[in-house]
């Protein structure tokens, strides 16, 4: 599929992977349906400089986030977190 122009960014998607991309062409968002169900699993942010600034994450499939990742300006992972009650299957 072919990158969709807009005013703001570029709006990429290619397989399960869906990208946007700010005006001055650098990665903001990244978003991935990993089960194929049009929902998206992972979202994934980004600071300017490139490096990942949180993500979200749906890990089991049920269309809700159940984890949260924050990280640095500089790439450090910060936090993370679950619901309470929440476990990893």
């Amino acid at each position: 599929m072919t990158p969709s122009p807009s005013p703001a960014g570029i709006l990429h998607q290619k397989g399960p992977y869906q990208a946007y991309y700010g005006p001055d062409g650098k990665i903001e968002r990244l978003l991935k349906d990993v089960d194929g169900d049009g929902r998206a699993d992972a979202v994934i942010l980004y600071w300017p400089n490139g490096k990942i600034r949180a993500g979200e994450i749906d890990s089991d499939h049920d269309g809700t986030v159940d984890r949260w990742e924050y990280y640095s300006g500089e790439g450090r992972k910060g936090c993370a977190a679950r619901p309470m009650g929440h476990h990893r299957r």
